[in-house]
């Protein structure tokens, strides 16, 4: 393809070419342009496979990262009314109660009046307090 890409060059540089040539001309380019998008897919492709089998030398460091943070973020009491919780649904509802109560209103206003956005939170209370 490519010798043949080259002779109809050579003929169009010497001013001998016609549509026929420059047809076929087309053709090989598009056909080369084929020909390079499935190898770049391949090479993608590939790519992936090796990834995923492999792996990223640094993804177990980042997720050893991440689960250490998440675990000192973690709240695992909380003192409601001078009592100690420690059961996690306990503890959840503690906080949505806390800030369910605490965002009702601001300015004076409640939330209901500012935006139709925060009319949701009386369906998540019902979700999650039952």
């Amino acid at each position: 393809m490519l010798h043949r890409l080259g002779i109809i060059d050579g003929t169009i540089d010497q001013g001998a070419g016609s549509a026929t040539l420059m047809a076929e001309r087309h053709g090989i380019l598009r056909d080369l342009a084929d020909i390079d998008k499935v190898r770049s897919l391949d090479a993608a492709q590939k790519t992936k496979v090796v990834w995923s089998v492999e792996g990223d030398e640094n993804t177990a460091f980042f997720h050893g990262v991440i689960k250490r943070k998440r675990r000192q973020m973690t709240v695992r009491g909380l003192a409601v009314g001078g009592e100690w919780i420690t059961e996690p649904n306990a503890v959840k509802r503690a906080f949505f109660h806390y800030y369910a109560d605490k965002f009702q209103q601001f300015d004076g206003v409640p939330f209901s009046q500012r935006s139709s956005s925060f009319r949701t939170i009386g369906i998540v209370k019902k979700c999650f307090c039952m």
